[in-house]
């Protein structure tokens, strides 16, 4: 979930990861590309790409699915999170 005008900057890191919009307005930011989701829209970004986050409603949260490959990469010793 994010609160109304929240921004979130996730961190680099090794697994891909799927990013599905349940309900309100989100902007993803994928390497410098800003991508508008609306409730229902899918997007998805690479591994080790910088994402951030952004509820455009300044007065309702909006609720992202997030779905990534971190428990392949530790299984394999392969996860790593950049600075």
């Amino acid at each position: 979930m994010l609160r109304p005008a929240q921004s979130l900057m996730l961190p680099a890191r090794s697994p891909a990861s799927v990013f599905h919009l349940i309900e309100g307005g989100v902007d993803i930011t994928v390497e410098g590309r800003t991508f508008e989701l609306a409730e229902a829209d899918t997007c998805c970004a690479p591994g080790y790409a910088p994402i951030a986050l952004r509820n455009r409603s300044a007065n309702s949260p909006s609720f992202v699915f997030i779905a990534d490959e971190t428990p392949l990469h530790r299984k394999l010793g392969v996860y790593e999170v950049r600075p």
